[in-house]
């Protein structure tokens, strides 16, 4: 799907975030309790500490964080697909065509009163370093049967869009949550180009240059944590879209995302989107974390992270900076222990909102205070 042109930014949210059910099971134990990889800390081969999360069952993430309630899936009602995350303000005419472009699947009703509300597609658009300051995004998949994902790292195609300083040739990895590599990339058209160009065309993805450099796969995945690691090419750096598409699901469905990255100014802020499908609403924790990152020894991190919101129309519906603001910060709280996200100290500067959406594309921006620099950690979290 190629978009209309426009001589200015816009930003199209992609992605998105899980509807509620009627019943939840809730964790075993909450919060989460990180440590890192064999408690001593080495750094993985990407030189981010590798962490480990006790929840339901151990997790192990290359420097990021996402966390399952484990709660009913919900039937996924119609497919919006994914919508393109480059500039820095949306642009409503674009989405609109965007949309209606879009093909849709059965329908399927919910129950009287009972969200459908559900996550169908995430990205990330952010600068990509090297060692620990790599693009790590992080998601989960609850249920039981398998989601079949098309997962893309775009960086020479994001120049079609004017884009300056991309990243000329990323390389794609899908970790499982024990640190495994189950899929691998680099150039989409050493894989199956024919049934990835169909599948992305599908999902209403725009479409990749033939012989591009960009990244794209296919898997079939169950339940689990898992992350998404895109490096450049010996070493190299600049900026990337990851994406993560619900191609189709039998039983299982996507939760919580998380991505960790490098917050720069102007155009290269943190960047994360997501759509919102079904009817209803969601109530969504969204946090930015920067100094509570110390605490897993993260390096450089964003001292003083500002949240915003956005709708597709470009306006901010909620933002924060210092969670400890926020209109209710004890619900703030009390919250991340029902979803089981790890606590923020009291009176740090991590920024921190609780929403309620309906359906719809949604952006988050995370910037430095004052245009600082550093490592944040965007998270949005269902809330049962």
């Amino acid at each position: 799907m190629k978009l209309p042109s426009y001589n200015r930014d816009f930003k199209l949210g992609t992605g998105g975030v899980t509807g509620m059910g009627n019943s939840h099971m809730q964790p075993t134990s909450m919060p989460g309790r990180v440590q890192k990889d064999g408690n001593s800390g080495t750094p993985n081969a990407n030189g981010a500490n590798t962490l480990f999360l006790n929840f339901q069952k151990t997790l192990k993430f290359n420097g990021d964080f996402c966390l399952n309630t484990m709660r009913s899936p919900a039937p996924l009602p119609t497919r919006l697909g994914l919508l393109l995350n480059l500039g820095l303000r949306a642009l409503s005419l674009a989405l609109a065509l965007a949309l209606a472009a879009l093909p849709a699947i059965a329908q399927t009703t919910p129950a009287s009163g009972i969200s459908s509300a559900r996550l169908i597609n995430i990205s990330t658009r952010a600068q990509v370093g090297t060692g620990g300051n790599i693009l790590i995004t992080g998601f989960v998949i609850e249920g039981s049967g398998t989601e079949k994902l098309l997962i893309r790292a775009d960086g020479p195609s994001l120049f079609l869009w004017g884009v300056a300083g991309v990243l000329a040739q990323p390389s794609l990895k899908v970790c499982d949550s024990v640190g495994n590599v189950i899929a691998s990339n680099t150039g989409w058209t050493t894989e199956n180009p024919i049934l990835i160009a169909s599948t992305a065309n599908l999902v209403g993805a725009f479409p990749l240059p033939p012989g591009s450099a960009d990244c794209a796969l296919i898997v079939n995945l169950p339940a689990g944590a898992y992350t998404v690691q895109i490096s450049g090419v010996n070493n190299t750096t600049g900026i990337v879209l990851a994406e993560v598409y619900e191609v189709s699901s039998t039983g299982t469905r996507l939760i919580n995302i998380s991505t960790r990255a490098q917050t720069g100014i102007g155009a290269d802020i943190l960047t994360s989107g997501f759509v919102i499908a079904g009817t209803g609403g969601v109530q969504l924790l969204v946090r930015a974390d920067g100094p509570a990152l110390s605490q897993f020894d993260v390096i450089g991190f964003q001292a003083q992270p500002s949240l915003s919101i956005f709708n597709s129309a470009g306006a901010v519906i909620a933002s924060n900076t210092g969670w400890g603001t926020n209109a209710d910060p004890a619900q703030v709280s009390s919250t991340a222990t029902i979803v089981g996200a790890f606590p923020l100290s009291s009176g740090s500067a991590d920024s921190a909102e609780i929403v309620t959406l309906p359906s719809g594309v949604y952006t988050v921006e995370i910037s430095g205070a004052n245009s600082a620099t550093g490592v944040a950690l965007a998270e949005v979290f269902e809330v049962p």
